[in-house]
């Protein structure tokens, strides 16, 4: 098994796609951009990629969730990862000499109150990953650049913790998909993932369907169609559990009003 992440080496993706070698075996292979991620596993370059598609801080990370939809990929795993982000920088630096923060913009966007409040100064610089934006700091000359990413990331780069846990609220927790051509995965499946685009404008006939179907609902989000303002597709995350005969059927009824996309049903996994 090939498992494809949004690299460098310590990237939160790079942690998740760890565990899912250790547990199932296999090697994992850097990737530097999401787009790269879905076409290796679409053309079978690697078996699957790993991508992070919701955080509990910003919710769903609609660029990542789009890479799922443009293709026919589909959902095969889920693993959710806890990472504090700390701000970090070489050795010595004071907050009052930062002038560049480095990082992916979901890791800047998560800490912009904090950043606003004790370093407003400082310019964001976007990075693939939190570990390519430390790697850009450690690899920089003077003091004037911090990086926000997980601690373990810091250490292995000679840079060190300058405050932790500055993501606001505190607490960073992201829900990674293993996405692939077909689920090969060797584990029963607790949840299946439905996008539902309804035969006409009207939602409500697909939400009242849900709604009385007894099956346990983890999320429903409305997707934006490409084309008018205001058509929207239903994506919908149900739980197996004592309810997997039901999908079934509930999927059947949808079908009269609605075409229906499995995106996939997958196992859950610990980080």
């Amino acid at each position: 098994m090939k498992i494809g992440y949004l690299g460098p080496e310590g990237s939160n993706h790079w942690h998740v796609a760890t565990t899912i070698v250790e547990r199932f075996g296999g090697q994992i292979q850097p990737i530097d951009t999401p787009a790269e991620l879905a076409t290796c596993a679409a053309t079978g370059a690697v078996d699957f990629s790993v991508l992070a598609m919701e955080t509990n801080l910003l919710g769903m990370i609609e660029p990542h969730f789009r890479e799922l939809l443009d293709s026919a990929l589909e959902v095969c795993g889920e693993v959710v990862y806890e990472a504090p982000l700390a701000l970090v920088a070489k050795p010595g630096t004071e907050l009052s000499e930062i002038t560049r923060i480095h990082s992916h913009p979901e890791a800047i966007s998560e800490c912009r109150a904090w950043l606003k409040a004790n370093v407003p100064h400082a310019a964001a610089v976007f990075a693939g990953s939190t570990a390519a934006g430390a790697r850009e700091v450690a690899a920089s000359a003077g003091r004037n650049r911090a990086a926000i990413c997980a601690p373990d990331t810091a250490a292995g780069l000679g840079l060190e913790q300058l405050v932790a846990d500055i993501a606001d609220p505190p607490g960073d927790v992201t829900r990674f998909w293993m996405l692939g051509r077909v689920n090969t995965v060797a584990a029963p499946a607790t949840k299946t993932n439905l996008l539902i685009t309804p035969l006409g404008a009207d939602v409500s006939g697909v939400l009242r369907v849900l709604a009385a179907s007894g099956v346990a609902i983890e999320r429903v989000d409305a997707v934006t169609r490409r084309g008018a303002l205001g058509d929207y597709s239903v994506h919908v995350s149900l739980h197996r559990g004592r309810d997997g005969d039901n999908i079934a059927l509930v999927r059947k009824e949808l079908e009269s009003l609605a075409d229906v996309r499995h995106l996939g049903s997958y196992a859950e996994f610990a980080a």
